[in-house]
C-alpha cells in the first residue's frame, strides 16, 4: 500500500458543505492587483517521499479549471481528523469565512470563480501549523474587532490518502486533459501552495474575491506579540473555510 500526503497553503478556501457525502473541493483564489508582487499564483509539486520532484505545475497557466484527485478501485472515504495524534490538528482548527466570521450573514460566495478547483474524495482531511494568539481586524478602519477575541488558528491544512496495493491515484487536469498517475507502492507528498511574492496578512482580503454581497465588512486575522501589540506578518496568507456555500463539480469525470 502506497501513501500520498498532499499539503494545503496560503490562499487555499475549503468548501466543505458536501464533506457528510466525503467530497470536498479546494479552490484557489487568484487576485487582481497592479503589483505583480501581490498576485497569488498557484504551484502544485509532486514528490517521491524523501526524493526529489517529480512533476510540477505552475502558475495559472498550468493549474486551472477543475482538477480532480481520485483513487482507483477505491480508498478510505474522504473525512475530517478530529485528534490528536503528532503533527496534526483537527480540521476545525482553520479559519472558516462564513460560520466563524460572519455567522448568519448571507456572503453569496461564488466558488465557480476560484481560477482551479481541485476535487477529493479520498482520504483524512487535517489541519496543521498554529497561528498563534490571533485577533480579528475591519479590513477598512483597521480597528481590532474584540467581539471576536484572541484565538488560536490553523494556518495550513492537508489529506493523507491510502492507495491499495491493487490500486493507483490519479492527479486529473480535465481543462488540459493531462494528469500525473501516482504508483501504488510508492509514497508520495504533494504541496499544493497559492502563494505571492509580498508577505502580508492584509492578504486574508481576497477571499472576499469569490464573496458577492457588498454589504459585508471584510475581516482579516493578525497575531499579537508578547507586548500586546499587534506587528503585520503574523499568520501571512494562511488557508481558509467556507462551510456553508454550496458548490457543483462536473459529472462527467470519474462519476462526480
Amino acid at each position: 500500500m502506497g501513501k500520498i500526503n498532499i499539503k494545503f497553503s496560503d490562499l487555499c478556501a475549503f468548501f466543505t458543505s458536501k464533506l457528510r457525502q466525503h467530497k470536498l473541493m479546494v479552490g484557489l483564489i487568484h487576485n487582481n492587483s497592479s503589483d505583480p508582487a501581490e498576485v497569488h499564483q498557484p504551484h502544485i509539486t509532486i514528490s517521491e517521499r524523501g526524493g526529489a520532484i517529480v512533476k510540477e505545475y505552475k502558475g495559472v497557466a498550468e493549474v486551472s479549471g477543475d482538477i480532480f484527485f481520485d483513487v482507483f478501485p477505491k480508498s478510505d472515504p474522504l473525512r475530517k481528523y478530529n485528534g490528536p495524534r503528532k503533527g496534526k490538528l483537527p480540521f476545525n482548527d482553520i479559519l472558516d469565512i462564513e460560520t466563524r466570521l460572519h455567522p448568519g450573514q448571507n456572503l453569496r460566495v461564488k466558488p465557480k470563480e476560484c481560477h482551479a478547483r481541485l476535487y477529493f474524495r479520498h482520504g483524512e482531511l487535517y489541519a496543521q501549523g498554529i497561528v498563534a494568539n490571533a485577533a480579528i481586524f475591519d479590513l477598512k478602519t483597521g480597528a481590532e474587532r474584540k467581539d471576536f477575541g484572541v484565538r488560536n488558528y490553523a494556518d495550513n491544512a492537508g489529506i493523507e490518502v491510502n492507495v491499495p496495493s491493487n490500486g493507483y491515484a490519479v492527479l486529473y487536469f480535465a481543462e488540459s486533459g493531462g494528469g500525473f498517475v501516482f504508483s501504488a507502492n510508492k509514497d508520495y507528498e504533494v504541496k499544493i501552495t497559492n502563494a505571492a511574492q509580498a508577505i502580508d496578512p492584509k492578504h486574508f482580503q481576497y477571499y472576499y474575491e469569490i464573496v458577492k454581497n457588498p454589504k459585508i465588512t471584510k475581516l482579516y486575522p493578525d497575531t499579537r506579540s508578547d507586548d500586546g501589540s499587534f506587528t503585520a506578518g503574523g499568520p501571512f496568507c494562511m488557508v481558509g473555510g467556507f462551510e456553508k456555500a454550496d458548490y457543483t463539480a462536473p459529472t462527467e469525470h470519474f462519476g462526480w
